[in-house]
Protein backbone atom coordinates (compact mmCIF):
# COMPACT_ATOMS: atom_id res chain seq x y z
CA UNK A 1 0.00 0.00 0.00
CA UNK A 2 1.34 3.22 -1.05
CA UNK A 3 2.38 5.95 1.81
CA UNK A 4 0.70 9.11 1.46
CA UNK A 5 1.91 10.79 4.46
CA UNK A 6 4.44 13.33 3.47
CA UNK A 7 7.90 12.57 4.10
CA UNK A 8 9.65 15.13 6.07
CA UNK A 9 12.34 17.50 4.67
CA UNK A 10 15.90 16.16 4.77
CA UNK A 11 17.85 17.95 8.08
CA UNK A 12 20.23 20.50 6.74
CA UNK A 13 23.83 19.79 7.65
CA UNK A 14 25.49 22.27 9.84
CA UNK A 15 27.83 24.67 8.46
CA UNK A 16 31.67 22.86 9.32
CA UNK A 17 34.02 25.85 10.29
CA UNK A 18 35.53 26.22 6.97
CA UNK A 19 32.49 26.96 5.36
CA UNK A 20 31.21 29.14 8.39
CA UNK A 21 34.20 31.53 7.96
CA UNK A 22 34.07 31.90 4.24
CA UNK A 23 31.03 33.52 4.63
CA UNK A 24 32.02 35.89 6.77
CA UNK A 25 34.56 36.89 4.90
CA UNK A 26 32.59 37.04 1.63
CA UNK A 27 29.88 39.40 3.38
CA UNK A 28 33.10 41.18 4.42
CA UNK A 29 34.45 41.50 1.21
CA UNK A 30 30.90 42.40 0.12
CA UNK A 31 30.82 45.21 2.45
CA UNK A 32 34.30 46.86 1.71
CA UNK A 33 33.25 46.50 -1.93
CA UNK A 34 30.18 48.69 -1.27
CA UNK A 35 31.90 51.08 1.23
CA UNK A 36 34.13 51.98 -1.93
CA UNK A 37 32.07 52.27 -4.50
CA UNK A 38 30.36 54.92 -2.02
CA UNK A 39 33.34 56.74 -1.44
CA UNK A 40 34.43 57.02 -5.24
CA UNK A 41 30.57 57.87 -6.67
CA UNK A 42 31.13 60.55 -3.67
CA UNK A 43 34.46 61.54 -4.60
CA UNK A 44 33.10 62.32 -8.01
CA UNK A 45 30.78 64.40 -7.21
CA UNK A 46 31.44 67.73 -7.67
CA UNK A 47 32.32 69.97 -4.41
CA UNK A 48 29.95 73.28 -4.37
CA UNK A 49 32.39 76.55 -4.79
CA UNK A 50 30.64 78.76 -2.05
CA UNK A 51 31.59 75.76 0.84
CA UNK A 52 34.70 74.87 -0.89
CA UNK A 53 36.14 78.51 -0.82
CA UNK A 54 35.07 78.45 3.29
CA UNK A 55 36.94 75.29 3.81
CA UNK A 56 39.55 76.68 2.23
CA UNK A 57 40.06 79.82 4.58
CA UNK A 58 39.39 78.21 7.58
CA UNK A 59 42.27 75.45 6.85
CA UNK A 60 44.92 78.48 6.04
CA UNK A 61 43.86 79.50 9.57
CA UNK A 62 43.89 76.23 11.48
CA UNK A 63 46.43 73.87 9.67
CA UNK A 64 45.43 71.40 12.02
CA UNK A 65 41.84 70.97 10.07
CA UNK A 66 43.10 69.67 6.69
CA UNK A 67 41.54 66.88 6.01
CA UNK A 68 39.12 67.23 8.41
CA UNK A 69 36.69 69.65 7.14
CA UNK A 70 34.10 67.40 5.03
CA UNK A 71 31.57 68.73 2.60
CA UNK A 72 28.92 66.11 1.58
CA UNK A 73 26.57 68.56 -0.26
CA UNK A 74 25.43 72.04 -1.29
CA UNK A 75 25.53 74.60 2.09
CA UNK A 76 26.96 71.35 4.63
CA UNK A 77 30.35 71.57 6.09
CA UNK A 78 31.12 69.38 9.14
CA UNK A 79 34.69 68.71 11.20
CA UNK A 80 35.86 65.68 12.33
CA UNK A 81 35.89 65.58 16.19
CA UNK A 82 38.57 68.45 17.52
CA UNK A 83 39.61 69.00 20.83
CA UNK A 84 38.20 71.81 23.53
CA UNK A 85 41.05 74.08 23.33
CA UNK A 86 40.46 74.20 19.69
CA UNK A 87 37.03 75.23 19.60
CA UNK A 88 36.56 78.96 20.80
CA UNK A 89 39.30 80.11 18.21
CA UNK A 90 37.62 78.24 15.36
CA UNK A 91 34.35 79.65 16.22
CA UNK A 92 35.55 83.08 16.65
CA UNK A 93 37.39 83.32 13.26
CA UNK A 94 34.22 81.87 11.38
CA UNK A 95 31.65 84.02 13.00
CA UNK A 96 33.41 87.28 12.91
CA UNK A 97 35.15 86.69 9.50
CA UNK A 98 33.21 84.33 7.91
CA UNK A 99 29.68 85.04 8.51
CA UNK A 100 28.42 81.97 10.73
CA UNK A 101 27.33 84.41 13.33
CA UNK A 102 23.99 81.91 14.72
CA UNK A 103 23.74 78.78 16.26
CA UNK A 104 20.76 77.46 15.09
CA UNK A 105 21.25 74.11 17.81
CA UNK A 106 23.68 72.45 19.87
CA UNK A 107 23.53 68.14 19.89
CA UNK A 108 25.29 66.07 22.54
CA UNK A 109 26.13 62.50 21.65
CA UNK A 110 27.46 59.71 24.06
CA UNK A 111 29.84 57.75 21.98
CA UNK A 112 31.11 55.74 24.33
CA UNK A 113 33.98 56.87 26.27
CA UNK A 114 33.57 60.06 25.10
CA UNK A 115 30.94 63.05 24.21
CA UNK A 116 30.62 64.75 21.73
CA UNK A 117 29.21 68.58 21.41
CA UNK A 118 28.09 69.64 18.09
CA UNK A 119 27.87 73.52 17.70
CA UNK A 120 25.54 73.93 14.57
CA UNK A 121 26.95 77.30 13.24
CA UNK A 122 24.73 78.89 10.19
CA UNK A 123 25.57 81.62 7.82
CA UNK A 124 22.26 83.11 6.84
CA UNK A 125 23.58 84.92 4.01
CA UNK A 126 24.64 82.58 1.56
CA UNK A 127 22.74 79.49 3.64
CA UNK A 128 25.89 77.61 4.45
CA UNK A 129 26.13 75.46 7.97
CA UNK A 130 29.02 74.89 9.86
CA UNK A 131 28.79 72.07 12.23
CA UNK A 132 31.93 71.70 14.56
CA UNK A 133 31.98 68.44 16.41
CA UNK A 134 33.94 69.11 20.34
CA UNK A 135 34.95 65.79 21.72
CA UNK A 136 35.52 65.39 25.74
CA UNK A 137 35.98 62.24 28.05
CA UNK A 138 33.56 60.96 29.91
CA UNK A 139 35.56 61.41 33.12
CA UNK A 140 36.12 65.08 32.39
CA UNK A 141 33.12 66.07 30.88
CA UNK A 142 33.57 70.12 31.06
CA UNK A 143 33.24 72.31 28.60
CA UNK A 144 32.93 76.47 28.42
CA UNK A 145 29.57 77.90 27.43
CA UNK A 146 29.67 80.52 24.27
CA UNK A 147 26.80 82.54 25.41
CA UNK A 148 29.38 85.62 25.94
CA UNK A 149 29.34 85.31 22.15
CA UNK A 150 25.97 83.83 21.18
CA UNK A 151 23.40 84.88 23.35
CA UNK A 152 20.85 82.73 22.40
CA UNK A 153 22.39 79.51 23.05
CA UNK A 154 21.28 79.34 27.17
CA UNK A 155 18.68 76.43 26.72
CA UNK A 156 20.69 74.69 24.23
CA UNK A 157 23.86 74.22 26.70
CA UNK A 158 21.32 74.12 29.38
CA UNK A 159 19.81 70.63 27.80
CA UNK A 160 23.80 69.16 27.84
CA UNK A 161 23.86 69.83 31.25
CA UNK A 162 20.85 67.89 31.92
CA UNK A 163 20.54 65.18 29.45
CA UNK A 164 24.36 64.15 29.67
CA UNK A 165 25.75 65.94 32.82
CA UNK A 166 28.33 67.19 30.74
CA UNK A 167 29.12 70.99 33.06
CA UNK A 168 29.14 73.98 30.82
CA UNK A 169 31.24 76.48 32.72
CA UNK A 170 30.08 80.45 32.57
CA UNK A 171 26.89 79.85 32.16
CA UNK A 172 24.56 82.68 33.49
CA UNK A 173 23.28 82.09 37.04
CA UNK A 174 19.87 80.74 38.48
CA UNK A 175 18.89 78.91 34.95
CA UNK A 176 15.72 76.67 35.51
CA UNK A 177 16.28 72.58 34.92
CA UNK A 178 15.76 72.34 30.61
CA UNK A 179 13.98 70.23 29.42
CA UNK A 180 13.96 68.37 32.55
CA UNK A 181 11.55 69.14 35.11
CA UNK A 182 12.36 70.64 38.81
CA UNK A 183 12.87 67.73 41.10
CA UNK A 184 15.22 65.74 38.50
CA UNK A 185 17.59 64.19 40.37
CA UNK A 186 20.59 65.28 39.43
CA UNK A 187 22.55 62.66 39.31
CA UNK A 188 19.78 60.95 36.40
CA UNK A 189 21.02 62.18 33.01
CA UNK A 190 18.99 60.21 30.47
CA UNK A 191 20.47 60.89 27.29
CA UNK A 192 23.53 58.92 28.52
CA UNK A 193 24.53 55.13 27.48
CA UNK A 194 25.02 54.19 31.00
CA UNK A 195 21.74 55.80 32.73
CA UNK A 196 19.62 53.08 34.51
CA UNK A 197 16.10 53.98 34.50
CA UNK A 198 15.68 51.14 37.04
CA UNK A 199 17.52 53.48 39.85
CA UNK A 200 15.15 56.25 39.14
CA UNK A 201 13.11 57.49 42.35
CA UNK A 202 10.24 58.09 40.03
CA UNK A 203 7.75 58.97 42.76
CA UNK A 204 10.08 62.59 43.03
CA UNK A 205 9.42 63.43 40.07
CA UNK A 206 5.45 62.45 40.35
CA UNK A 207 5.45 64.62 43.13
CA UNK A 208 7.05 67.35 42.04
CA UNK A 209 4.54 67.40 38.63
CA UNK A 210 1.58 67.21 40.56
CA UNK A 211 3.04 70.19 42.76
CA UNK A 212 4.02 72.46 39.78
CA UNK A 213 0.65 71.63 38.00
CA UNK A 214 -1.50 72.73 41.60
CA UNK A 215 1.13 75.48 42.09
CA UNK A 216 -0.03 76.81 38.32
CA UNK A 217 -3.25 76.13 38.60
CA UNK A 218 -3.44 78.33 41.74
CA UNK A 219 -2.24 80.81 39.70
CA UNK A 220 -4.17 80.59 37.13
CA UNK A 221 -7.28 80.73 39.44
CA UNK A 222 -6.05 83.39 41.33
Amino acid sequence: MEDNKAKAPAAKKPLTDAEKQARIAAALAAKAEREAAAKAAEASKPVPEIELAIANKIIAKFPFLKERIRIPREHRLYTDAIEREQFRPLYEYVADELGFDFVSTISGVDVGDDFQVIYHLSNNKNGSMFNVKVRMPKDDAVIESIVDKFEGVTFYERELVDLFGIQVNNMPPGLPHYPLPDGWPADQHPLRKDWDPSKMDWSVVKAEAVQQDDAKGGANNG
